[in-house]
């Protein structure tokens, strides 16, 4: 297992932990770790597959597969020491062969792309105060106008917190890659909001995507 960085996010360091701890329980074939995982990443990775794809049967039948994959296959697992990463990775790589096979029933268009922006959850909206709301509003507007790609790139960095390494595999960039399109990224929303305002919606991101 990595040593923890000394600046490592306490918080960040503890959800590792557990999310091992939960897939070691799994490797030995206990259902209640397995349960806690489904519950843990299926809402954010249904989330992240409606960037890829608007269709939300075939995210589902992913998410169906992929877990029912897992659990088929626990025994045979290997370690891992990221969780959310691995589920990620292997998420997207199923969803991406299943568009392929289904290329001449299902083309995504720009427009398609252009829709895909993000929608509160219901606990964002009772949480947060009418000016919280506006903000979410125009972060909604803002990252309408982003790229697909920036907009991947910030539900792994930003909502997921994967690493530039880990978000360059699922992404297929250099790591170099990775650095150069938050910044791009970052700097798009900058232009559309105030950096202030960015940063409180990034703290309690959560509540927007899960």
């Amino acid at each position: 297992m990595e040593k923890p960085s000394p600046n490592i996010d306490v918080s960040t360091s503890n959800q590792h932990r557990e999310d091992i701890l939960l897939w070691e329980s799994l490797r030995r074939g206990n259902d209640l770790a397995f349960s806690s995982l489904y519950k843990k990443y299926i809402q954010s990775l249904f989330n992240y597959g409606m960037h890829i794809h608007p269709d939300r049967d075939l995210i589902m039948d992913c998410l169906q597969e992929l877990f029912a994959e897992i659990w088929d296959k626990r025994e045979r697992l290997g370690q891992v020491e990221r969780v959310g990463f691995y589920l990620f990775r292997s998420f997207k790589n199923l969803l991406i062969r299943k568009i392929e096979s289904y290329s001449k029933k299902s083309t995504l268009s720009q427009e398609s792309w252009n829709q895909l922006v993000i929608e509160p959850s219901f606990e964002f909206s009772w949480i947060c105060s009418e000016q919280a709301e506006e903000r979410l509003v125009r972060l909604k507007k803002a990252v309408s106008m982003l790229t697909p790609r920036q907009r991947e790139i910030v539900l792994l960095k930003f909502f997921q917190g994967l690493e530039a390494k880990e978000i360059g595999e699922i992404m297929n960039l250099s790591i170099a890659g990775v650095h150069n399109l938050i910044s791009l990224t970052v700097k798009s929303l900058r232009d559309k909001m105030n950096w202030c305002e960015l940063t409180v919606i990034f703290l309690i991101a959560e509540f927007i995507f899960f």
